[in-house]
């Protein structure tokens, strides 16, 4: 859904523990869990963290602007999951996620496994 902010640099604040903070070289996001009327904020303020040759200069500059709140939708993933899947029931189509590719996903997790066990080795997934 945040596909529209671009930027070139992230950096990672560890400043407001309760929330996910990213600060980038053209906006700053913030998600709150908590707040689920504000849960994604887009902030129009920046971090540029300057090169070796502006050492003498200050090391860091920050840039602060408007803010910017997106609806974001509340329902569940897992009704939306399922709701498709009924769907799909009901209009004889197939689901996103069949059997088969419940199938493929139990063979990855089983694998994982297994190269967990023989220490991060590579395991084939067998078809």
């Amino acid at each position: 859904m945040l596909f529209f902010l671009k930027t070139q640099t992230f950096y990672k604040s560890f400043l407001l523990l309760s929330n996910e903070e990213i600060g980038g070289s053209k906006k700053m996001i913030v998600y709150d869990h908590l707040d689920p009327d504000n849960q994604v904020k887009i902030y129009d303020k920046s971090v540029e963290v300057q090169t070796h040759e502006e050492r003498f200069q200050a090391m860091v500059q920050y840039r602060t602007g408007d803010m910017l709140v997106p609806k974001v939708d509340q329902t569940e993933a897992l009704e939306i999951v399922c709701r498709h899947f009924v769907e799909s029931i009901m209009n004889k189509t197939k689901p996103l996620t069949d059997g088969e590719e419940g199938l493929r996903v139990v063979r990855l997790v089983e694998a994982a496994q297994h190269s967990l066990v023989r220490g991060g080795k590579s395991v084939s997934l067998s078809s």
